[in-house]
């Protein structure tokens, strides 16, 4: 089924999945405007995303949570006048934001990129009956040796960056783009990584045919530098290079991925040598990899800061 209408895109994913190479190609479509990384449903605590935003003071703390809007091409000053036209609700200074850009980049569709807000669709749903979701998927080993080998990886948490951590939080990504397919059927679109840079023509094709768009050659005519892998990081434009990281593991990493993440790997369709594949079998028989991931769930469920 293919989602025929112009509601909004977001696109999700986890760090070193080829969000951010996924959204520049889209937002070089003459028809769409991707905002980058808002975070804003991430600053937001549960239970007020249909709230009013009465207090002007509430506002201002709101967006000082998130990226500053002149970094996409929108002014604070503009996205305070929107929103003081509008029922001053949660979803109407999102909205702001992400119409603002678009408008002033003559697009027809807005959208936005915020790899975690995977965690939030229900929300977006919500808030936009006629949304498409765009989801990548990249192998958790070749995820995981970008990662550790990125700038980013000084910017997370303890644990976020351990091994452990970053193979927890692919299974809790997986899980949901599971279960979004399941109650958004027609909804959600599934890029490949490895896919993405091996055939840019053939997977973009498959993802504008599902967003009702025309191809658009020049989205593949990415300029920026699409990697902060170490060695690749003042390259341009795409790297078939970057589909080997896996080859950066050690041996002990790789089986320990393979273990970890090897429920959603079976499902996902993705490669397990013969070991794994027994050990995540007995695994998942005694059901270990179900109790993690509630585990997990509960556990990032009481990190949601508030914004005020």
């Amino acid at each position: 089924m293919t989602a025929d209408d112009d509601g909004p895109i977001f696109i999700f994913g986890i760090g070193r999945t080829g969000t951010t190479l996924l959204a520049r190609m889209l937002d070089r479509h003459p028809d769409v405007s991707i905002y980058l990384e808002s975070s804003f449903l991430n600053v937001i605590p549960v239970g007020t995303v249909d709230e009013a935003l009465r207090d002007d003071a509430a506002v201002g703390r709101l967006l000082d949570r998130i990226p500053e809007p002149a970094a996409q091409g929108v002014s604070r000053a503009a996205v305070l006048r929107r929103f003081a036209t509008t029922d001053r609700s949660v979803r109407a200074l999102f909205d702001a934001l992400l119409r603002l850009r678009m408008e002033a980049n003559g697009k027809r569709i807005f959208g936005e990129k915020t790899p975690s807000h995977f965690a939030k669709v229900d929300v977006l749903r919500a808030w936009y009956p006629d949304a498409r979701f765009v989801c990548l998927l990249r192998d958790p080993r070749d995820a995981y040796a970008s990662f550790a080998h990125s700038r980013d990886h000084a910017t997370v948490g303890w644990m976020d960056r351990t091994l452990l951590g970053r193979c927890l939080y692919w299974n809790y990504y997986r899980h949901a783009v599971a279960a979004a397919k399941r109650d958004f059927a027609g909804r959600v679109h599934e890029v490949d990584f490895a896919a993405l840079v091996r055939d840019p023509d053939g997977t973009l094709h498959e993802l504008c045919a599902f967003l009702g768009l025309a191809y658009d050659p020049g989205m593949r005519a990415v300029a920026d530098n699409n990697s902060s892998f170490a060695e690749t990081r003042d390259a341009r434009g795409l790297r078939p290079e970057v589909l080997d990281r896996k080859d950066r593991l050690r041996p002990w990493q790789a089986t320990a991925i393979e273990i970890l993440c090897g429920e959603r790997m079976r499902a996902d369709g993705l490669p397990l040598p013969a070991a794994s594949r027994r050990v995540v079998g007995v695994l998942a028989a005694l059901g270990a990899y179900a109790f993690a991931a509630r585990l997990h769930r509960a556990i990032r469920a009481r990190r949601r800061p508030p914004y005020s």
